[in-house]
């Protein structure tokens, strides 16, 4: 029994930092997006396509299961959601992602609703206890009052009972 031959120029093992070739077929539907997003971000349609799956890799360490994954995109798509309600109601929305979350209005709206529906996520938890999620509520109100005190927003004063004046 004989063996082929394969045809063309052998392939060499890719040396490391060089660029190779990779042979891929996609939709034109596909092509047309990759075309796209290459010319708005500057990039040749090679170095879009590296960019993505540079990306992809780098998402499958960071969400380590579809349902993680599946979970942040429903959060972020909550956050940008209210986000651009918030721009329409105040007469932009032609504004872009960029825009409206450089607004304190609509960032703090964006935000809110994504710790409100984590909050209710927690609510509809099967056997969590109620005192347990309260101590957890107080606790983020206290964690979330020092963050604005430590960003300069708020001042935080000690408070002294009546008996407590010659302690100062």
């Amino acid at each position: 029994m004989t063996t082929e031959k394969k045809r063309g120029r052998p392939t060499k093992a890719p040396t490391p930092g060089e660029r190779v070739s990779l042979g891929l077929r996609v939709t034109a539907d596909m092509k047309e997006r990759l075309d796209r997003a290459a010319a708005e971000n500057g990039r040749s349609q090679s170095q879009e396509a590296e960019y993505r799956l540079e990306r992809s890799f780098s998402d499958e360490r960071l969400f380590t299961s579809p349902e993680m994954r599946f979970w942040a995109i429903m959060k972020a798509g909550r956050f940008a959601q209210e986000g651009q309600f918030c721009a329409a109601q105040k007469g932009h929305a032609e504004w872009s992602d960029k825009e409206w979350m450089a607004d304190p209005d609509c960032r703090l709206k964006g935000t809110f609703d994504v710790v409100d529906s984590l909050i209710k996520d927690v609510a509809s938890m099967p056997g969590s206890s109620i005192d347990d999620m309260a101590q957890y509520i107080e606790s983020l109100k206290a964690r979330f009052i020092n963050h604005l005190a430590s960003a300069g927003r708020i001042e935080i004063k000690a408070k002294f009972g009546e008996d407590d004046d010659n302690a100062r």
